[in-house]
């Protein structure tokens, strides 16, 4: 099986200047908005955050209970993660919860604390049912479309990139070798063997290290 953890494409990654740019482009779209927001800002796995219900969300920690369904048994329900979250994006939670309270009082109503945060809206089905993978593959093509970007490394945009870019960013930010035991907890990792796989992209920062060791004395 493909372990998507693992970056064989090296360049199937992008800033986070980038990625604010394709994030401020959905920003007429609130559920969208929070969705990739999530995914840049959790590095979490697209169906692990497809998961998330507004019971998960723990306002008085500033943290959220993620399923980890990678590691979900044949039978029951999935591992939870509860994980440290920066406190916008609880406050950006809020907002999209008042929103739906005030427009969609039926669907919000109806399930309460049991409600997906995201979910798909149509007009003829009220379950309660969560936003599809498909849908957010198309939301990201579509919004990095939006800034002028249709292809990153070897392929299309994809959701997954947001997990990697995470992960590349978080390690260019390391300042000691505690900080990718840290990462790799963050991201769930299953060995550390995994998350030293973004290392790599470290390698081009060593010029800039080297200047601030030994600068010339003026």
């Amino acid at each position: 099986m493909l372990n998507n953890d693992i970056m064989k494409d090296k360049g199937a990654y992008v800033s986070p200047e980038i990625i604010e740019k394709v994030i401020k482009a959905s920003e007429k779209n609130m559920q969208h908005h929070l969705l990739l927001s999530f995914l840049w800002k959790t590095g979490n796995r697209v169906s692990e955050i497809l998961e998330l219900k507004f019971k998960d969300i723990h306002e008085d920690l500033g943290k959220i209970s993620f399923p980890i369904l990678k590691k979900r048994q044949v039978k029951g329900e999935a591992p939870r993660m509860l994980k440290d979250v920066p406190t916008s994006l609880i406050e950006d939670v809020n907002k999209w919860r008042m929103f739906r309270e005030t427009y969609l009082i039926e669907q919000i109503h109806r399930y309460r604390e049991d409600a997906y945060i995201f979910r798909e809206f149509t007009r003829t089905d009220e379950r309660n049912k969560h936003f599809t993978r498909s849908g957010v593959y198309r939301m990201v093509r579509r919004y990095f479309g939006r800034v002028g970007i249709n292809k990153v490394g070897d392929g299309l945009p994809h959701p997954h990139l947001f997990r990697h870019s995470f992960a590349v960013h978080f390690a260019r930010n390391s300042k000691s070798p505690h900080d990718l035991v840290v990462l790799k907890n963050y991201l769930g990792h299953s060995s550390i063997n995994m998350t030293m796989t973004y290392l790599q992209f470290t390698q081009q920062d060593v010029k800039e290290t080297l200047d601030r060791m030994f600068k010339e004395e003026k």
